[in-house]
């Protein structure tokens, strides 16, 4: 009984995300050339772009679970990268709906199947998320530094990619120096603060280049799939705007980064194509990740059973 207004609440979350994603592809559409977005489409070179995204799904697959996989080593969770695998691709079926609600199915699998408390499972995704952030933000200030472009918005990029780092970096030093008296101590010994504090600098930089290559091959993927509909930006400049894409489509608005996603293409690549040919590619992209990636959880629903995806989201 009690939890069944929280549970509705979730449901009347998820319908808001799903409105908001149509009232923002219905804005960007109001306000495109739609005879010019459907000549986009079909003058595109799809022949080339499908078997590129397939291809890049199943590395971005493999990488990102050699990357949990590491993580959860480094913490002494010893995890198979086998079952690594059966988790995010289960998952990838629950980041449809939301992307948080993907880190939130990790944490519950961990906890259910592998014995993990919440909150130990919680601190390690935590981390993980720090590790993201911090690779995305690194190659966003990379990519202003050394891109060939120049304007005002890449110069408000590098300032706000290098304020994070900053920021973020001075609260974990802030964080592990911290004075043993009573008040502090009890900051010090959060659990969800633990891997912070248990992680040196050699681990901090190693964990973190594992993210960054992962996010390279999404640089690589946006260089050569955006040429199919004929939009030329230079990879470094494309590692400045894609991190940011990422940031603004992985927000709990929308569903699967729906329309934010779009909006966020349209600002970033305004300079280098028209706004029905950037909307054309950004969907397309949008709805094979969606298609294409969802035979995964499928996949490995079929093989451990529909029992499997319904332990990991019972709680959710």
């Amino acid at each position: 009984m009690s939890n069944t207004p929280i549970k509705k609440q979730s449901i009347y979350i998820r319908i808001s995300h799903w409105v908001g994603a149509i009232l923002i592809l219905g804005y960007l559409f109001w306000r495109i050339d739609l005879p010019q977005f459907y000549i986009s489409i079909q003058q595109s070179n799809l022949s080339l772009y499908i078997p590129l995204m397939i291809l890049f799904i199943v590395i971005w697959f493999l990488i990102e679970s050699q990357n949990l996989t590491a993580v959860f080593n480094h913490f002494e969770h010893k995890i198979p990268y086998i079952d690594v695998l059966y988790i995010r691709g289960i998952t990838y079926l629950l980041m449809i709906i939301n992307y948080n609600l993907g880190v939130a199915g990790i944490v519950l699998y961990l906890n259910q199947a592998k014995g993990i408390t919440l909150m130990r499972a919680s601190s390690i995704m935590l981390f993980y998320m720090y590790m993201e952030t911090t690779s995305l933000s690194l190659m966003v200030l990379l990519g202003c530094l050394f891109t060939s472009e120049s304007s005002a918005i890449i110069d408000k990029i590098l300032f706000l990619s290098a304020a994070i780092l900053i920021g973020v970096h001075c609260g974990i030093l802030i964080y592990r120096n911290l004075p043993d008296k009573k008040i502090f101590q009890k900051i010090k010994n959060l659990t969800l603060l633990q891997p912070f504090k248990e992680t040196g600098i050699k681990s901090y930089l190693i964990l973190i280049s594992y993210r960054g290559t992962y996010f390279s091959t999404f640089i690589l993927f946006f260089y050569l799939a955006l040429k199919t509909f004929h939009i030329d930006i230079p990879f470094l400049t494309l590692a400045a705007f894609v991190p940011l894409a990422f940031f603004i489509g992985n927000l709990p608005i929308t569903p699967f980064g729906l329309g934010t996603i779009q909006a966020a293409m349209l600002f970033f690549f305004k300079d280098y194509s028209t706004e029905a040919n950037i909307l054309a590619f950004s969907i397309t992209y949008s709805i094979t990740l969606l298609l294409f990636r969802a035979p995964i959880g499928l996949y490995y629903i079929k093989k451990r059973g529909i029992k499997g995806i319904r332990e990991i989201t019972k709680n959710i």
